[in-house]
């Protein structure tokens, strides 16, 4: 790995040295050190972003040269394009970084964009290379290349001269597509990717058996090397919107519920072992019986005060593989207060879990909450529990801020102070009883880029003072989301052959505990706070001997054929040693580059078609690259 003074590399941007991104949040970190160490820039990796879209006309999006550091953007709420030839997954419209590029340099509009201003700082604050600010914020893998996937929004009025969008999502029928385009697309690059899904809300089994789940473990884990995914728990904690407790045979529990806003869902698992009889009182009459239906049928009705669908355990709305019936009922009735009176009739195992939604502290929901069997906890969304994702939440990083209409401003929830666990963070356990969040990170509040056109930088007080009215805040789990991504980013950097498995346990083992997060692990911080130092130490060693490597190294082409040439730049004084592997590590190929050779060929005629991944070592340490054989 390379070494690289992050001041130079600043200025090989074109920007002065400031200070990276907000020093607040790379001194908390530890990102300053590690960068100025081991010199590691997300360069040769991917982030890619499934948000709200993006502005690609950010300058923290394009290179000094004025190209696009976007290989891909796929906008799936525009099919236009569906069927172009460069769209492989037939939805939505695929804008390639020609296509970015042209819109670019001729001053055009392209039709896709982050209405609600949402996916530019996520973006920015993974990987912005900080242009627009000279150099004050910086994200934290600023030369990762990016892939922008629109998969989703909460909409956006109309504002200034900008169209109103509405609200969609296609979490649930394209995520599986869209993780597929991005992977192809990172193995024809050659590169290892860190992708963050920056959304979600608690509802569904939330053990990680769901479809959603089941999508990210498939594709993520042990046998996937370079590839990770990142999605954090959600903004649904501290409030009274979780219930659990255990029926019991013949005894009758009340389970009441304060409405206060148009609509609200409950969503409550049991085991389908176990046969219940409810009965529903609102504010003004009561509902049923219902009784619990078998494993393999559905109970409906549909009152005018609400939806009520019971599900046996093999056909709930959400595909999960756990054995448990779900009871989804959608309020639409007069707000108050409703008991769901549930007798036990035939009791085996007996546990159940509810939640409520919408109800989290930054939204008008706040009120809606259970008024009993309230526990602590198990907020963390169905997506974000897959086994194989990488959950993050979100602890204080600032209190306040100075916006362009003064200030200072503060964000919801920070009462508690700098250095402790945002209040409305998405916690532990899941469902299933895991821990569930693998590390803690400051996402409140981040600075990032900001799209001007945006719904967000309608509000003055989310655009930061100095950030030359394209900057602005980004708090809550999303703020801590990026953050993680660019890390993961950088991580793969170190060693391209981390599968998200190793990358869990690596934070893990390294995040740093302290008197807010008291002895962990634990359900609320997870495994601690993150320490990128730490965790890069531990994949590079010691700065004393870190694996460094002074040459930069360049092999084409990419994909290759039958021959692929490794092109050395930079005097050397000995020979390089060359070890070509599969991805799970296994030595194919071994020579060596002598050290009077600036270019040297190597045959691939016998490797059939993949991705392989070149070992170089000169006497200072090690390099990784990543190429592809058609």
């Amino acid at each position: 790995m390379r070494s690289v003074n992050y001041s130079l590399f600043l200025l090989f941007l074109g920007i002065t040295p400031l200070f990276a991104q907000d020093q607040a949040l790379f001194d908390e970190i530890r990102l300053t050190e590690t960068v100025t160490d081991y010199g590691l820039t997300g360069r040769g990796t991917i982030v890619a972003v499934f948000d709200r879209g993006i502005d690609y006309r950010h300058p923290d999006f394009i290179k000094e040269d004025g190209s696009s550091r976007i290989l891909y953007l796929l906008d799936l709420l525009d099919d236009t394009g569906a069927n172009d030839a460069d769209n492989p997954i037939g939805k939505g419209t695929v804008y390639t970084q020609a296509e970015i590029n042209q819109a670019l340099e001729s001053n055009t509009l392209l039709p896709t964009r982050d209405a609600s201003g949402h996916g530019t700082p996520t973006a920015g604050i993974a990987a912005g290379n900080g242009r627009g600010s000279e150099g004050r914020y910086l994200g934290v893998a600023p030369e990762a290349d990016l892939i922008i996937v629109k998969i989703t929004s909460e909409g956006a009025p109309a504002h200034n001269d900008q169209e109103a969008e509405a609200p969609f999502s296609f979490i649930d029928d394209y995520l599986d597509d869209a993780i597929d385009f991005v992977n192809d697309k990172a193995s024809e690059e050659g590169k290892p990717v860190a992708m963050i899904a920056n959304f979600g809300s608690i509802q569904g089994p939330m053990d990680g058996t769901s479809t959603l789940s089941r999508v990210i473990d498939e594709r993520f884990g042990p046998g996937f090397p370079g590839r990770a995914f990142v999605c954090g728990s959600s903004d649904d904690g501290g409030v009274a919107n979780h219930a659990g407790g255990v029926f019991v045979q013949n005894e009758t529990i009340e389970l009441e519920i304060n409405k206060t806003t148009p609509s609200l869902r409950m969503d409550l698992w049991h085991h389908e072992s176990d046969s219940v009889r409810i009965e529903i009182q609102g504010p003004s009459q009561s509902f049923g019986p219902y009784l619990s239906p078998a494993n393999s049928t559905s109970l409906n009705d549909n009152t005018g005060e609400f939806a009520l669908f019971y599900q046996g355990s093999e056909v709930d709305f959400f595909g999960s593989t756990s054995p448990r019936k779900e009871l989804l009922i959608d309020f639409s009735g007069p707000n108050g207060v409703y008991t769901l009176r549930i007798t036990g009739l035939t009791i085996e195992n007996g546990r159940f879990d509810a939640i409520l939604n919408p109800s989290n502290i930054i939204s008008n929901a706040s009120e809606n909450t259970f008024l009993s069997f309230v526990e602590p906890g198990s907020t963390i969304w169905d997506l974000a529990s897959a086994f194989n994702n990488i959950c993050p939440n979100s602890y204080i990083l600032r209190t306040e801020w100075q916006s362009i209409a003064g200030g200072p401003f503060t964000f919801v929830g920070d009462d508690n102070g700098v250095g402790s666990l945002w209040i409305g963070s998405g916690v532990g356990p899941t469902q299933d009883g895991r821990i569930g969040i693998d590390i803690s990170v400051p996402g409140n509040v981040n600075f990032g880029a900001y799209g001007p056109d945006s719904y967000f930088a309608t509000f003055s007080g989310n655009v930061i003072e100095d950030g030359e009215a394209i900057y602005g805040t980004l708090a809550a789990v999303s703020g801590a989301n990026p953050v993680l991504a660019g890390v993961v980013a950088l991580m793969l950097e170190a060693d391209p052959t981390l599968s998200a498995t190793d990358i869990k346990r690596i934070l893990q083992e390294t995040a740093r505990s302290d008197e807010a997060t008291g002895s962990t692990p634990n359900n609320d911080w997870g495994y601690g706070k993150l320490d990128v130092y730490a965790a890069i130490s531990q994949i590079l060693g010691p700065v004393s001997n870190k694996r460094s490597i002074s040459h930069e190294i360049i092999l084409f082409p990419s994909p290759a054929q039958d021959q692929l040439t490794i092109q050395v730049e930079g005097t050397r004084t000995g020979p390089l040693s060359i070890q070509l592997m599969d991805l799970q590590g296994k030595t194919l190929q071994q020579s060596e580059i002598p050290t009077h050779v600036q270019a040297q060929p190597i045959s691939i005629e016998e490797l059939p078609t993949g991705i392989y991944l070149m070992r170089i070592e000169d006497g200072t340490g090690v390099l990784y690259r990543k190429f592809s054989k058609k």
